[in-house]
């Protein structure tokens, strides 16, 4: 367990744009946190709705607010970057302005982290919708640090806005400001400190709820979202692996692909398998193969989904194997379940 301060300030970064009216929810819910030595960092990143002067109004009642209005639209990853700067504690949790998080989050997290020697640990989480009705749960897939590095190779490892981490992590990794990050800002740091041998891990307790926002900036820039995360990935697998690899290769195992033909999904698989085969030679203990069915789950429900008839029929076969191969498997049908 790492020693340090037993109970140390962390900064609750919120970066809020045109927040309202989900804003004061968000806001209650770290307040009334179990853990207290929090200064909240909220930043208002030039909006032009009523967020400013709810946060005003909330930093004078509760002293551990430190609200900072941005004189124009920086954006999340310079607001980001900025907000590490800025902030007093020596680690750093995150928040969206439109989600809730549980009372307990912060306390469990920090001492999750704590305990396991972690660099950032994330939690699991349920949906909301706009009105804040639950309306499901997420599957989490991967827990470990070993098990969070084979699953960076497929998708985003861990959540962004549910994080706790050592703020001279963040210092000493600023977000990226190139192109190729923007609004895949997570994956492009989660991916730069895996390869750092920095230690990633998820914590199965659903802690915090996202809100399903139809304004939300990831469903208004879902296709730079998905371009930049195949480019982020391809160089991620590219260094894992050594050599160069198809782009559209790359969009299938990540399961960022449109149309596909039968002999790129073998491809794409035979690729998931040569990375399973190579992170096993590494991490002989971990149950990296669990992660490799989920995978190509999702890919073949997607096909079925997009595909032509034959592929239809084709990723249906598939399933079926898969599914008799995980038969005995708890976690899979479990998985299946959340889909």
């Amino acid at each position: 367990m790492e020693r340090t301060n037993i109970n140390p300030l962390i900064t609750v970064v919120i970066p809020c744009y045109n927040a309202m009216p989900f804003l004061p929810a968000a806001l209650e819910s770290i307040i009334n946190q179990s853990y207290s030595n929090l200064e909240i960092l909220c930043i208002n990143d030039g909006s032009t709705d009523e967020t400013g002067e709810v946060l005003d109004q909330y930093a004078q009642k509760d002293s551990r607010i430190n609200v900072v209005h941005n004189e124009t639209n920086l954006r999340l990853i310079a607001t980001l970057n900025k907000a590490v700067e800025l902030a007093s504690g020596d680690y750093i949790a995150r928040m969206d302005a439109d989600d809730i998080s549980d009372i307990n989050r912060i306390k469990i997290l920090l001492n999750e982290l704590l305990v396991h020697g972690a660099d950032v640990v994330s939690c699991n989480y349920n949906f909301l919708n706009e009105a804040g009705t639950e309306i499901g749960k997420n599957f989490i897939k991967c827990i470990s640090y070993q098990e969070v590095i084979f699953a960076s190779y497929f998708f985003t490892p861990i959540g962004h806005a549910l994080i706790v981490g050592k703020k001279e992590v963040f210092v000493n990794n600023p977000y990226s400001l190139e192109n190729y990050a923007v609004h895949s800002e997570d994956y492009e740091l989660w991916t730069r400190l895996i390869r750092q041998n920095r230690k990633l891990i998820n914590v199965p307790d659903i802690l915090y709820a996202i809100r399903i926002n139809s304004q939300s900036v990831s469903r208004k820039y879902e296709a730079i979202q998905n371009e930049n995360f195949v480019s982020i990935a391809q160089n991620h697998i590219e260094l894992f692996l050594k050599k160069k690899i198809k782009r559209k290769i790359i969009q299938i195992v990540v399961n960022r692909m449109d149309v596909v033909a039968k002999n790129e999904l073998k491809e794409a698989f035979a690729l998931i398998h040569e990375l399973h085969s190579k992170f096993s030679l590494e991490f002989p203990d971990v149950q990296s193969k669990e992660i490799v069915t989920f995978q190509k789950t999702d890919i073949l429900l997607q096909v079925f989904k997009k595909g032509t008839l034959y592929l239809k029929f084709w990723s249906v076969s598939q399933l079926f194997l898969i599914g008799i191969n995980s038969l005995f498997s708890r976690r899979f049908w479990q998985f299946i379940r959340s889909k």
